[in-house]
């Protein structure tokens, strides 16, 4: 009789232990066949890649840019835009000028900088320059745990690592984008509410995002109790309280224009 309730709460302590260390460190992915084929022939992308890494070698880096010619997907772009009568700058000129606008693209969790090659083939398509970025506890990010943006230092990361990036290769960081997916969604909404920097970003677009992250946890195991279980073991962990986490609440004085998907 004793086994049968000593087994489920040792069931259940795991499984609290689990997800909240999971929270604050998730599994790394390492790099995969299909990232190696972009990064070993960029050229039929229509990008080259120049890899970097910023804060003092703790976040890795990919600077994407434009170059010609393009690839299918780039050239497929182009002719939908303007099908749609949206004016796209010459790519040749871009290139030649240096003027590309700069997009800092944030993966969710459990990804890498390089799962976001895709998406930045279609951005330096219409002439941007894309910084891909390896977010604290994945890739080959040094920093072993993350706090999904609710830390200063994570805050400031997307700016930094604009700023390290244009100083390094000669290029403006005025009129820069933000793009976050998921996780990355979690942290663009906090360097939109920076005091000091979040002004700076231009635009912004949320992908697959959440409001607070306290909300999701209690909505998969639907119990307030293990959801606060949690959320202790990701702080204990090195992470954040779950509850601490809220772009809804970060946003709310934020004026910059942003497009959530």
């Amino acid at each position: 009789m004793a086994a049968l309730v000593i087994l489920p709460l040792l069931l259940l302590t795991s499984f609290i232990v689990y997800q909240g260390w999971r929270l604050a460190s998730p599994g790394r992915r390492a790099v995969q066949d299909y990232h190696r084929e972009w990064l070993d022939h960029s050229e039929l992308h229509g990008i080259s890649i120049l890899e970097t890494t910023c804060l003092d070698g703790k976040v890795p880096v990919l600077v994407i840019e434009p170059q010609l010619p393009l690839g299918k997907r780039g050239i497929r772009i182009r002719e939908q835009l303007q099908d749609r009568g949206v004016i796209v700058s010459p790519l040749d000129q871009v290139i030649s000028s240096g003027s590309a606008h700069t997009v800092v693209l944030l993966h969710g969790r459990n990804g890498r900088k390089e799962d976001l090659l895709a998406v930045a083939e279609r951005f330096c398509a219409v002439g941007l320059r894309c910084l891909l970025v390896d977010m604290p506890a994945h890739g080959d990010n040094t920093v072993k745990t993350l706090q999904f943006g609710a830390s200063e230092w994570e805050q400031d990361l997307p700016y930094e690592v604009l700023l390290e990036c244009s100083e390094r290769y000669h290029f403006s960081p005025t009129h820069a984008s933000l793009w976050g997916m998921s996780m990355g969604g979690s942290f663009a909404n906090s360097a939109l509410a920076d005091e000091v920097h979040g002004s700076h970003w231009k635009n912004a677009v949320i992908v697959c995002s959440f409001d607070r992250l306290d909300k999701v946890i209690n909505g998969q195991c639907s119990s307030e109790l293990i959801t606060n279980a949690v959320s202790k073991v990701t702080e204990f962990s090195g992470g954040a309280r779950l509850r601490d986490v809220s772009p809804a609440d970060w946003v709310k004085d934020v004026f910059t224009p942003v497009m959530v998907v």
